[in-house]
């Protein structure tokens, strides 16, 4: 005989986790399963539920700022370019006055 013989699972992870739970010392299953422990542990979960959703909603609202500031930086963007165009447009003679063969001053 080489050791203590381990159970069986006949009817699968169920029966696993039973006779795993068996292994537990009994004070401490007792303590797993104490009624305020649960209740303290829900309470923790529900207070990190709220910080989790009250950071989500700051986070969206921010997000939804920073798309309106980058919509209207995209507007000035734009505008702008287009009055450089239109300036550089005032500065340069027309090109269809001047012939393609001609050369600079320069030359």
């Amino acid at each position: 005989v080489t050791g203590p013989a381990t159970p069986s699972a006949p009817d699968g992870p169920a029966s696993a986790a039973r006779h795993a739970k068996s292994d537990i010392a009994p004070e401490t299953r007792e303590a797993a399963v104490r009624p305020g422990d649960v209740s303290e542990r829900i309470a923790a979960l529900e207070a990190e539920l709220a910080f989790q959703t009250d950071a989500n909603r700051e986070l969206s609202d921010a997000m939804a700022r920073q798309q309106l500031d980058i919509l209207t930086l995209q507007r000035q963007v734009q505008y702008l370019s287009e009055q450089l165009v239109a300036l550089r447009n005032r500065e340069r003679p027309d090109s269809a006055d001047a012939p393609d063969d001609e050369v600079p001053p320069h030359y």
